[in-house]
């Protein structure tokens, strides 16, 4: 049996726990954009954010999914919370089995180029506060 002193300990441990709870997204910035392909939007494109430098393969990036209107909100942990200020890569890509559309019509991929972070060439810079990202235009 716990004396008071561990009860205490124990209430106290419960407690810091519980608080850490929910707050995955602590740090992250609301982020908005939008994916256009010859100047169209793309439905159903999968957007991530790379950090431009070193590569952690057990970190969370941030991605999102693009409706109807080509337009995106990140999450990094649950839906729409954002991410963490810094300078990243976009990769967009159609995942594999996604219904993608291209102003409505069937869109089975993007070029190569946007799937890889060493040649999208699309750099986002995440800053404290709510991003609204300039569209992303790409192009064959």
């Amino acid at each position: 049996m716990l004396g008071v002193r561990g009860r205490i300990a124990l209430l106290a441990l419960v407690a810091s726990v519980l608080a850490g709870c929910g707050r995955s997204g602590a740090g992250l910035h609301p982020v908005e954009g939008q994916v256009l392909f010859n100047g169209q939007p793309v439905e159903g494109a999968k957007v991530v954010l790379q950090p431009k430098g070193e590569v952690d393969p057990l970190a969370s990036n941030p991605s999102g999914s693009t409706g109807a209107d080509g337009k995106f909100k990140l999450s990094t942990y649950p839906s729409g919370d954002g991410a963490k200020p810094g300078e990243y890569v976009a990769c967009v890509l159609i995942p594999p089995g996604a219904e993608a559309r291209l102003a409505g019509a069937p869109l089975k991929n993007l070029p190569n180029r946007y799937v890889s972070r060493d040649t999208s060439g699309l750099a986002v810079i995440v800053k404290e506060g709510r991003n609204q990202l300039e569209p992303f235009q790409l192009q064959k």
